[in-house]
């Protein structure tokens, strides 16, 4: 998948990744989103960038989605 071409579908994959992991209630929810955040991980490995800045994005957009992902899982602890 092309960057340029499809930069709506990229942006749409990681909204709706942060909207999974943020919907969680409790554990077995928070495992779904785990493996949900594992697709986009894959989906994203598939994505020819050609400039810095295209992939900047990506890798910028796997470690804010890991670090919600981390915040969402302390939430549930202390809950």
């Amino acid at each position: 998948m092309e960057f340029a071409r499809n930069r709506d579908e990229i942006f749409d994959l990681s909204r709706k990744a942060s909207d999974v992991i943020l919907s969680c209630k409790n554990n077995t929810q928070l495992k779904g989103a785990r493996m949900y955040l594992k697709l986009a991980e894959a989906r994203f490995d598939t994505v020819v960038c050609k400039t810095e800045m295209e992939s900047g994005y990506i890798l910028k957009s796997i470690n804010n989605l890991n670090k919600v992902f981390q915040l969402q899982h302390r939430k549930l602890k202390v809950q």
